[in-house]
């Protein structure tokens, strides 16, 4: 065997003995810092009901819809400015009054439940695009691989008093995790469930100033 040969034979066979020592793991979203309010008092707060997001991309469906308005409950329950239902209250809504054949809220029904539960706001939306995609390079002895989630959130809020849509828009979120090592890395760079949940995060936080904005301008 030549020389060269050997060497890299050699050191193939340190790195199957090794593993992956090497292996370095890296997880990035992209951050949104909202801007810093005063606490309302309880008496002062609109009170504001969370629907659960209608699922409109086929990557992640059965989760992502409850997931986005679990995300933006806690979003609005943290800013200490409002009163907030949570999707399951406004579900038992409208499921005991049959509105809506597929359940799902709308401009039609939004209104209707938002007076039956007796707040001032209802907040829908849908989960328009979700992905991820796996992207990597290999050399002879090492490997990088990146697991990317990508989102689309599509958000009303209606006022229930005359059914006007007073916020309307569409945040984009976008997280990573990048996995970096010698031989053996891809048996180790699986999924990461909460990869998805920190894009819904990014995607939903994009929006959060501005809605609060609207809410407060609206008397």
């Amino acid at each position: 065997m030549p020389k060269l040969s050997r060497l890299v034979a050699g050191a193939l066979g340190l790195v199957l003995i090794t593993g992956c020592v090497s292996e370095s793991v890296a997880k990035r979203e992209r951050k949104v810092d909202l801007r810093p309010r005063t606490a309302k008092a309880q008496g002062d707060r609109k009170k504001v009901a969370v629907a659960e997001f209608e699922e409109k991309a086929e990557y992640g469906r059965g989760k992502v819809g409850a997931a986005a308005s679990d995300i933006l409950t806690t979003a609005l329950m943290d800013s200490k400015q409002f009163k907030v239902y949570e999707r399951q209250q406004l579900a038992k809504v409208m499921d005991e009054q049959k509105l809506g054949q597929s359940g799902a809220v709308d401009p039609t029904t939004a209104p209707r439940v938002g007076k039956l539960m007796g707040v001032d706001y209802v907040i829908y939306g849908s989960v328009t695009n979700a992905k991820v995609a796996v992207t990597g390079t290999d050399v002879i002895l090492v490997q990088k691989k990146t697991l990317t989630a990508e989102v689309v959130v599509d958000v009303r809020m209606i006022k229930v008093e005359d059914g006007e849509i007073i916020y309307s828009n569409t945040g984009r979120g976008v997280a990573d995790k990048t996995a970096s090592g010698s031989l053996g890395l891809g048996g180790r760079m699986g999924y990461d469930p909460g990869l998805i949940g920190d894009a819904l995060r990014a995607a939903i936080y994009e929006m959060m100033d501005e809605m609060m904005d609207r809410a407060e301008e609206d008397r």
